[in-house]
């Protein structure tokens, strides 16, 4: 039955075990219209749409080192540990390269990376995105300085 739903869910699939105690079932619940996935999002995760306290875009109420916009644009969990699922940079031949895919990206959010000499305020600088099709490759020469750090970027995209 359906007693468990919200209205507007949709029943998707659902799986028995041999034990009467196991069972799956999986429902997709649509965002209500006209609120941006983000501040549904939210809504899901810490019972507000609003962009303030632990749902906030850069706080980390789960102590992982990875900011609530990040989780959300990567599409982890953000009360739950996600360290080690972010794409991370590697070095490739005599490049510093970080890739994925991006249609593991929200619509609503523009991921980049960026690069620093030294970790510094101020030093870091975009790095453009060569990939094509459905993969994002950020990378840079090994001589562009002594050392490089890479990270990635995420902002809310903006409105036209």
């Amino acid at each position: 039955t359906g007693g468990g739903f919200t209205e507007g869910s949709r029943f998707v699939s659902a799986a028995s075990g041999a034990s009467a105690f196991h069972h799956l079932a999986i429902i997709a619940v649509p965002n209500p219209v006209g609120v941006p996935a983000l501040a549904a999002w939210r809504e899901w995760h810490f019972g507000t749409a609003a962009n303030e306290g632990e749902a906030a875009d850069c706080e980390d109420c789960d102590r992982d080192g990875i900011p609530n916009l990040v989780e959300y644009a990567f599409g982890l969990d953000p009360n739950a540990d996600s360290s080690g699922q972010l794409p991370q940079p590697r070095l490739v031949g005599d490049r510093l390269e970080l890739r994925f895919k991006r249609t593991l990206i929200k619509p609503d959010v523009e991921i980049g990376a960026e690069w620093s000499p030294d970790l510094q305020p101020g030093s870091w600088q975009a790095v453009p995105d060569s990939g094509g099709g459905d993969e994002a490759l950020f990378s840079l020469p090994l001589d562009t300085a002594p050392r490089l750090f890479m990270r990635i970027k995420v902002t809310p995209a903006q409105s036209p």
